[in-house]
Order: C-alpha cells, then structure tokens, then sequence
C-alpha cells in the first residue's frame, strides 16, 4: 500500500497535497496506521458505527444500570458482558433498519407527534397532555439532544412495525404444552445392565499382520501434521519510544490548540417553564411583574421548584439553541423570554446563579500533553521505519536485509511448528500471536507477506515462510506400542458391542431383560426414574432417549467416560396427581408461549444479521475499552 502511494505522488499537485499532510499532521498529530485500514468498528450491512459510536451507546447503557441503583463502574460492567450486550444492541436495530429500509417502510413526523403524546410518562399530571419540560429532564438526564431522540424515535417506530410481528407475544397451545407438562412430573421404572470389560474378558495378543491393518485404517490418527518454519519481524510500538525527548516549545503549542476544549466553560443555574402557546407566557411573565413567584408559576404548571430548576448547565446542555443564546446572555434574576423553542412550546426562563468558567492550567496538563506528543512521535518514527523497509523490499531485498537500518526491528524464527504451535516434540509455543500464526499458515514457502497490525494493537509484524514439512505418516515401529493398545481398546470395544446387540436381539415379552443378564453373569438393576431424580451412572442422553421410548421397549447407548454399554428395558410410565392443575397449565402456556416467541424472534434477528451482514473490528473495540490482550 504505502509502495502505491508513493509512486502516485508525483507531479506539482502531489507535492501540494503532501505539504497539506504534513501541516494537519503538524497541528493535529500524525494519525495511526490503523485508522488508514478500518475506520469502523462495527458495519452492519450499510450502517457502519465508529468506536465513538459504540462507546455512547456503551455509556447510555451504563447509565440505565446506574439510574436502577446498580452501584457499578466501567470496567465491572466491561468485565460482567455489558459491551458484548451494548454491540448486539446496535447489531439487532441496525440490522432492523436495514430491513424496514428493504420492505419500503417509514414513519412520518405525525406519527412521533402521536407515539410522544400517548407516552404516560410524558405527559403533565395536571393537563393530562404532553410536556416539553418533562421531556428535556429525561433528555438532559440521558445526555441525548433533541434531535438525536427525534430520530431514534423515528427509527423505533419503523424498528417496531416489523419487530411486533415478529415477536408479538402468544400463549402456547393446550395440545402442544400438557404432554410437556406431564414429562416434568413423569417416572419411568426401568431395568439396565451395564457390560463392562471385565464382563468381556481381555482379548488375545494382536499379530503384527492384525496391528498393521488397523494402523493403516487409522492412518490419520498416526500421521504427523504439516509444520512450518517461518521468520517474524515484529515492529513494537514500545520500542520505539526508547529515549525520545519532548521539545518544550512543541508541548506549549500543543497546549494552546486544545486548550479551548479543555476550559472549563461557563456554567448556570436557570429556572424554565415551557407554555403550549405564547399567550399563556406571556400571561405568566405578566405574574411575575406584578409580584408572583416562580415557584407559584411552577404550582400551577404542577410541579415543584425543583422540578423545573436546572442546575450548573453549560451553554451546549441546553438543547435548544435559542433558549440557550438567550439564557446565557441574561443577568441573574432577570425573566427570559418568551422563546418558540423546536416543539413549538414558548419558554420562560431567569438565571438564578452563574459559576464563572475556568481557564486551564498549562502545569496542570503538561504531562498529558507530553504523553501525547510522544505518542505521536513514536507513531512517526514507526511509520518511518516501516516506510524504509518496505522501500528497500521493493527494490528486492528480503526482510533480514530490510530491517538492517531499523535498531528496532529484529528477526526471530519459529518453527518447525504445526497449527496448534505445537513442536514435532511435543513442547508448546506460547509467545505468538494468533494473527501471526494464521499469516503464517496461508502463504507458501518463501512468501513474504505485507505488514500487518498486530491483533493486540501494540504494533506490526511481517513474515516469511522459510520452510514447509507436509503431513506424513509416522514409522510403524516407532508407535507399535499406541497401536497396539489403540487396537486391543477397539476389540473390547467390539465385543462389549456385540454382547449388548446379542442381549437386545433376545429381549422378547417372555425373555426379560433380568433373565438374559443371570445367564450371562451380569447384575440387573431396578430405578424409578424422574427427571429431576436421574439415575448418577446413566449417560444423560440415554436418560433423554429412555423418556422418548414406547413403554416395554428396550435400549442401548454407550458409555462417554469407558468401554462400558448399557442394556435398558422400560417397564411403565407413571404420573403423579397435579396439584392445580389447571393453574400449571395456563403457567406452561405462557413460559411455553414465550419460549417460542423468544425462539422466533432470536431466529429472525440471525437471519437478517447474515443477510445483511455484519463486520466487527475487534482490535479496534479493544483498544477503545482498553481490553489489552482479552
């Protein structure tokens, strides 16, 4: 990439272009690497989200487990799946949108005027009708504007045309629940046998004709897996910070571009009351002047003082834009207003206290900038350094000589090792990254491949594909031993098998399943089984099979910790009296019933994520949570 970029720039107009990167790059820092291969980190058919994006989302999510009285900070909810929950959030709408955009389907602004109006939570417990004030609370509160909500409703009410089908709630069918009903509560008395290898006895000494077909049957299990011997170069950002200095000057200039955002700015506290027309504020302001209080105003819009006293907002807090121009040029106790606000309300307002802004201290943020312009420069000398590598492997030299000039990068060779970073030994390589590996085993020998981002985002690497041993098949002398059991653990195997069918074979109404294990020497054993009482030795999927089994059918499953098979017989079915039964049944009903709707719309939501598409940058999302290596 960097090669094609080079050679494009030339002429008058690249080198124009170029001085105007090195400016930005001057004032605003040099860019990392990453941001030039993915600017997303989540896509969702054509809606892409940045980590910006995902990180609001995570916060507004974070602040809804906190207003229920969830004492939890960033990282606990990290850490107990709350970003895992924020992602499938966004996945699940966007891929929605995505489909309602599809099907043709939208929401007019009549429509959100409707769904605000009818929102209980919305309205003035005294006019019974829609209240903007109420509404900019629960905005302020959630740190979403205006028309960020007005646009999230839009998408909700086409979201839920489509999603309310889907997963509209239904009681499950009478037919469909009491035969589950009766199964919680069923007992099944059973007889079973377990055929163990001492009931089979050990068979004969293998010969060497008989071990050799059975290690040329299995010949996958005895051969050797492919192995790699590859040599990585590793770019850490780390190491290329070592005894870098700051320039004080660059840090005081540093300081004054973002010195703006990092002022404190000015802050008010107001007192607001919005009016369904302009006669009424008007009204209200006409009170004031004549000797009414604000909080007799506010009783008669029946709320407390405190309900509509706002307190330490900034300019940008306000959501509208005139009443906060307005706002933030009055005087203390002077009256604001009226103002139209987006709603088409009138507000009234006064400023009952004003904390001054505060200038930011250069000492005080000396060290932050200081870690920044390192940053900065260390992202520079790594794009240096992989600039010159990659300018002297396209003149045709290979990465031992390329990074001769770089003290930072060195080469380290791994191998042989198979896909599992296992070595031809046994040993286990620990110290590579899964991204590496993968690069690794996908080129052919002597590939090199292209730079690549480390998963971690610590730095780069890149590689190239010394050696290539194919998959063989190992000496038959050599593991003689492990075929030999292999093949004597298969003939027991076998023979238990063999003994089961035999004993299933003769199972008859007049032969029973306890008379049939007395002539072969084997105990019978007797169990009410429930499913809440399992039987401690039973494989739980025979259990599982013995409850779909006709009554005086007979079964068999094997083992999953030996050789062992079981010999089941089903000898009756019971049913206990239900208390309230008919009170269990519309229970199952509803659980059932949401079971299925849940089931449904799960469905749905996998479906159209794979229709449309969905990419994760997980490096990406990692970096911006600060997950390091998880």
């Amino acid at each position: 990439m960097l090669t094609q970029v080079r050679n494009s720039l030339k002429g008058v107009v690249a080198w124009f272009i170029v001085a105007l990167m090195i400016l930005a790059f001057a004032f605003f820092g040099v860019p990392d690497l990453r941001n030039f291969a993915q600017s997303n980190a989540l896509e969702v058919g054509k809606a892409k989200f940045s980590t910006v994006e995902v990180q609001r989302e995570f916060d507004r999510q974070l602040d809804l487990r906190r207003q229920s009285g969830e004492q939890i900070n960033r990282q606990e909810a990290i850490s107990s799946g709350l970003l895992t929950r924020t992602l499938n959030i966004m996945k699940t709408r966007a891929a929605i949108t995505e489909d309602a955009r599809t099907l043709g389907l939208t929401s007019t602004k009549e429509m959100v005027a409707d769904f605000l109006q009818s929102q209980d939570g919305l309205k003035n417990p005294r006019t019974g009708k829609f209240d903007q004030f109420i509404l900019d609370q629960i905005l302020r509160q959630n740190s979403i504007n205006i028309l960020e909500f007005r646009e999230d409703v839009r998408s909700d009410l086409v979201r839920q045309q489509i999603f309310n089908s889907v997963a509209s709630s239904m009681n499950a069918p009478e037919a469909f629940v009491t035969p589950l009903l009766l199964r919680a509560a069923e007992t099944r008395d059973i007889d079973f046998i377990k055929i163990t290898a001492d009931d089979v006895g050990t068979p004969g000494e293998p010969t060497d004709e008989a071990l050799r077909t059975y290690f040329e049957t299995n010949a996958a299990t005895y051969t050797d897996p492919e192995y790699r011997t590859f040599q990585v170069v590793i770019l850490k950002r780390d190491d290329f910070q070592t005894e870098l200095q700051v320039d004080e000057e660059d840090i005081r200039k540093l300081f004054e571009i973002r010195k703006s955002r990092l002022d404190v700015p000015e802050t008010r506290t107001i007192i607001q009351i919005s009016y369904s027309n302009e006669a009424e504020a008007r009204g209200a302001i006409a009170k004031l002047n004549t000797g009414a209080t604000w909080v007799e105003l506010a009783r008669e819009q029946s709320f407390k003082i405190e309900n509509v006293t706002y307190q330490d907002l900034s300019a940008s807090d306000l959501a509208d834009a005139r009443v906060a121009e307005a706002v933030f040029q009055a005087e203390v106790d002077s009256v604001v207003g009226p103002i139209a606000d987006l709603f088409g309300n009138y507000v009234i307002a006064t400023v009952v206290s004003i904390t001054q802004g505060q200038e930011t201290n250069f000492e005080d943020q000396r060290e932050t900038l200081v870690a920044e312009l390192l940053q900065d420069e260390t992202t520079r000398r790594l794009l240096d350094a992989i600039e010159a590598i990659e300018v002297a492997r396209d003149e045709g030299a290979t990465i031992s000589e390329a990074i001769a000039g770089v003290n930072e990068a060195s080469a380290v060779t791994f191998g042989p090792v198979d896909v599992n970073l296992i070595t031809p030994e046994g040993a286990i390589i620990n110290d590579l990254q899964a991204g590496i590996l993968r690069e690794a085993f996908a080129l052919q020998q002597g590939d090199e491949s292209d730079v690549v981002e480390l998963e971690d985002g610590s730095g780069y690497f890149m590689l190239v594909v010394e050696d290539i041993t194919s998959p063989a098949l190992q000496d038959f002398e050599t593991v003689r031993d492990d075929v030999a059991n292999s093949w004597i653990a298969a003939e027991i195997r076998k023979t238990i098998s063999d003994k089961e069918q035999e004993i299933l074979r003769n199972i008859t109404a007049e032969i029973s399943l306890a008379s049939l294990a007395a002539e072969a020497g084997l105990e019978t054993k007797s169990v009410a089984l429930t499913k809440q009482n399992e039987a401690a030795e039973l494989p739980v999927l025979l259990v599982d099979e013995i409850f779909l089994s006709n009554i005086g059918g007979s079964i068999s499953g094997k083992s999953v910790s030996d050789l062992s098979s079981y010999v089941v017989t089903i000898k009756d079915a019971r049913f206990p009296p239900m208390l309230q039964a008919d009170l269990l049944l519309q229970l199952y009903q509803a659980n059932a019933g949401q079971l299925i709707t849940q089931e449904l719309s799960d469905a749905y939501i996998v479906t159209l994520q794979q229709e449309v598409g969905v990419k994760q940058n997980d490096a990406q999302l990692a970096q911006a949570f600060g997950l390091g290596d998880e």
